[in-house]
């Protein structure tokens, strides 16, 4: 019998279903919010054609779903690239731009003295200065930003309206999975996420995964948090996947040369598969962050690719093509026989979700967040994380049975029109988002609402 793009259900959808089902209690719990909101999204750049970040590409993706669901929508840019932003973006570095001359030496100083802090006290003025301009300017309603150094203290404390707190990295995971020393900037970078988590009413997570790991982690209860997955855009039609016009002997890595996302992992798989399969090549898109190896040391792509598979740049069994615009990275999945993700953790993983909209065959590690997405064997071919030779497996397996390949596709696609389209997570989020400001002005309103966070 063949199966249909609308006909698939996943197994898995059924118990990320269960897990979405807490961003609906919120709403239950109170009489229905406003029918049409001011939300405000704090992202680390804009726009997504000048930056290679998860968190804007589910921005992208997000703010004109809410948007054609009667949302007002503006974003707040830690940097604008482009011409200047229109009245619903907001460049945070702004506020640093118009600091006056007794400031900005006071600033240089302190970071002169500590130049490892120091630019975070003008990066945290200046954000809660965009943040009191946003809100009045766009009447926003409620404000979702991530975690990262917990900069959402600030805004809980600076704002009256219910600040959402988004668990896009928490640090003890992605700092460890990077290989960061457990130093003192990284416990006190720890401490100030877990202060800005225990402070926030409302917190969102793009996976159980994270939530479970941050609520164990930190001992919190997160009782008004829900998982709400991130989303991508949909993919402009010639850009899905098609067996016919892939390269069989080509498989793409997209991500930074680092030991989170697994760059390392992937060239130690291919040095594998190239044993068995010697035309296969690999397009290699991402920077190069510098991988922490095992052994401590810090090695940079060029030469760790040298070591394991010598020549491989001047033979063109590895492209490196570094950071690339995203119409060219479409382009590049849309002929690939492969996506790799190999990474060490992923609190979701949106280079996932793009692939998996756009119909590619997926091997991914199977960790974090990247479950949620897709299933082993049935979307996806899922390795066990940091084992490179369960990837080349995985790998040579794939690219000797093409019909595997597009039956994995095909589910992939299935499954993110079917419960990770851009309409379906804004809906979610907005539902939400509604019972958060209702029950945020219930508190306000209420006997006890000066009282503090229990």
């Amino acid at each position: 019998m063949s199966v249909t793009e609308s006909s698939i259900t996943e197994p898995m959808g059924i118990v990320l279903d269960r897990a979405q089902s807490a961003a609906t209690d919120v709403a239950r719990r109170v009489p229905s919010g406003p029918s049409r909101l001011s939300v405000g999204f704090v992202c680390p750049s804009w726009p997504v054609d000048q930056t290679a970040n998860g968190i804007v590409s589910y921005y992208t993706a997000l703010a004109p779903a809410l948007e054609s669901l009667g949302c007002r929508v503006t974003i707040l840019a830690h940097e604008f690239h482009g011409q200047r932003p229109n009245d619903q973006v907001f460049d945070i570095r702004d506020a640093s731009r118009r600091r006056g001359a007794v400031r900005r030496l006071a600033d240089s100083a302190h970071y002169r003295l500590n130049p490892s802090t120091g630019w975070e006290r003008p990066t945290r003025r200046a954000l809660l200065e965009t943040i009191r301009g946003a809100c009045t300017k766009r009447g926003i309603q409620i404000l979702q930003m991530e975690e990262t150094f917990g900069w959402a203290l600030g805004a809980i404390a600076a704002t009256s309206i219910p600040v959402c707190l988004r668990l896009h990295g928490p640090w003890f995971l992605n700092g460890a999975a990077m290989g960061a020393p457990v130093d003192d900037a990284f416990r006190q970078r720890v401490a100030a996420e877990a202060a800005a988590i225990r402070a926030a009413r409302f917190v969102t997570a793009p996976s159980l995964d994270v939530l479970d790991r941050v609520r164990t982690y930190h001992d919190l209860p997160l009782t008004d948090a829900a998982v709400l997955p991130s989303t991508v855009p949909v993919p402009a039609d010639q850009s899905v996947w098609r067996l016919d016009d892939s390269n069989r002997n080509r498989i793409l890595f997209v991500g930074r040369f680092d030991r989170m996302k697994g760059g390392d992992l992937m060239i130690d798989a291919f040095a594998r598969v190239l044993r068995d399969l010697p035309s296969v090549r690999l397009w290699f898109v991402g920077p190069d962050g510098g991988c922490r190896l095992d052994s401590g040391e810090t090695a940079a792509f060029p030469r760790y690719l040298e070591s394991k598979i010598p020549g491989a740049l001047e033979s063109g069994r590895v492209v490196w093509l570094g950071r690339r615009p995203l119409p060219e990275v479409s382009r590049l999945r849309s002929r690939a026989m492969a996506t790799i993700i190999c990474s060490r953790y992923e609190t979701f993983s949106n280079t996932t979700l793009e692939a998996a909209a756009a119909g590619c065959p997926i091997i991914a590690a199977d960790v974090g967040g990247i479950p949620s997405i897709v299933e082993h064997d049935w979307s996806a071919l899922l390795h066990r994380p940091g084992d490179a030779h369960d990837l080349a497996e995985k790998l040579l397996s794939l690219l000797q049975n093409p019909s595997l390949a597009a039956r994995l596709g095909r589910h992939a696609r299935a499954g993110y029109l079917a419960r990770l389209h851009p309409r379906i997570i804004a809906e979610r989020t907005l539902d939400f988002f509604r019972g958060a400001v209702a029950l945020h002005q219930l508190r306000q309103d209420g006997p006890h609402s000066g009282a503090g966070r229990t």
